[in-house]
């Protein structure tokens, strides 16, 4: 996965040195850029950071056959993550992410030297409420 500061990035298959899938961040604010990302362990699921503090998590689904014209890419901004004023040292530097497949753990760096850490689960209370 390569990011740009337009807020787009790539995900690209080394083998044959193909793009797999371009995506642009569309609701960037004003100066945020891309300043972070990494894959869950599944390689279908990633996350992504910004300048401003706020956090994506996405899912990709690659092209299943040659039919296909094109993958797929999910993103959600998580608004517990975001910092309502943001500043220089509300950027993410880092993010590890779990399996998320649906549970999962996700640890998330900021500048200011901050970790934060969230936690998902799938019980059976949770899927009754959504």
């Amino acid at each position: 996965m390569v990011g740009y500061t337009d807020g787009s990035i790539k995900i690209m298959e080394f083998k044959n040195f193909e793009v797999q899938a371009i995506f642009k961040f569309d609701d960037l604010k004003t100066n945020e850029e891309l300043t972070a990302c990494t894959w869950c362990p599944n390689a279908i699921n990633f996350a992504v950071g910004t300048s401003h503090g706020s956090v994506y998590l996405c899912s990709f689904k690659p092209l299943t056959s040659k039919s296909s014209s094109q993958s797929i890419i999910k993103a959600i901004r998580l608004n517990g993550v975001s910092r309502p004023e943001p500043d220089i040292s509300s950027a993410v530097t880092g993010i590890l992410l779990s399996s998320f497949d649906p549970e999962g753990s996700m640890v998330v760096a900021f500048a200011n030297g901050e970790i934060r850490t969230w936690q998902a689960s799938s019980t059976p209370e949770v899927f009754k409420t959504v």
